[in-house]
């Protein structure tokens, strides 16, 4: 029995060492007052070496949070997906096409997504054309064919959209539900309280900070939840 154990602990694979790393996130002046020189840092007695960009839960992040090899990641999936399923569609009905497509690639869209609120347009339509070429796969609609009735006919928001959804539900959720440990010493969700007495003074609203430098005008901290909740006052709080 001591021998059979031995034997199936040695077979086992050897654990897979992580490389602890980290990233300078900052302004492209205050990157470029950095020492260049300087490519690892030491903390608590261990050597990090300084990435421009690093991976962390699936989220490509990088020294100017723009969030751009992270969004072109996330297009190329979506495509090589939606390519699979366009050779198969035809033996597929309409239901379970759509089921499929919401499963393998809308999820892939709506991870993380609340990262890109803010984001330019440029890098919100590599992703909402890769959403367009699932609806039109979905329905099996020609390739240049428009996108906005179809979107409409699955009943699909667009990807702005659902940013601003998810981090408004969230924001809500916050607000009116048990708040998580995370929450509670939060300085990002502060209540509005007006100076003199308003109509929309009992709306559950948030105090929106103001923010000089460019890395606090980034569009992954501008700190949107202020702005949100206006939204939610006039929708979910009905």
């Amino acid at each position: 029995m001591l021998e059979r154990r031995a034997t199936m602990v040695s077979r086992k694979r050897p654990a897979v060492e992580r490389q602890q790393v980290m990233i300078m996130i900052g302004t492209t002046v205050q990157l470029k007052s950095a020492d260049a020189a300087t490519t690892t840092v030491s903390i608590a007695g261990a050597s990090l070496p300084i990435l421009e960009e690093l991976k962390s839960l699936g989220v490509i992040l990088n020294d100017h949070l723009r969030f751009d090899s992270h969004v072109r990641a996330v297009g190329k999936a979506c495509a090589y997906h939606t390519h699979a399923l366009r050779h198969v569609r035809h033996l597929l009905t309409t239901e379970l096409a759509t089921m499929i497509a919401c499963s393998i690639v809308a999820t892939r869209l709506d991870y993380c997504n609340s990262l890109l609120y803010g984001a330019p347009e440029a890098t919100m339509d590599k992703l909402q054309r890769a959403q367009n070429n699932l609806a039109r796969v979905v329905t099996c609609s020609a390739r240049h064919s428009s996108a906005k009735p179809l979107l409409e006919s699955l009943h699909w928001l667009p990807v702005r959209q659902r940013c601003i959804y998810k981090l408004a539900t969230l924001t809500y959720k916050v607000q009116s539900t048990v708040m998580p440990a995370i929450f509670i010493h939060c300085s990002m969700l502060i209540p509005r309280a007006p100076a003199r007495s308003l109509r929309s003074g009992s709306a559950k609203r948030l105090v929106v900070p103001r923010t000089r430098t460019a890395v606090a005008l980034s569009p992954s901290l501008r700190r949107p939840c202020g702005t949100l909740s206006r939204i939610m006052s006039s929708t979910l709080l009905v």
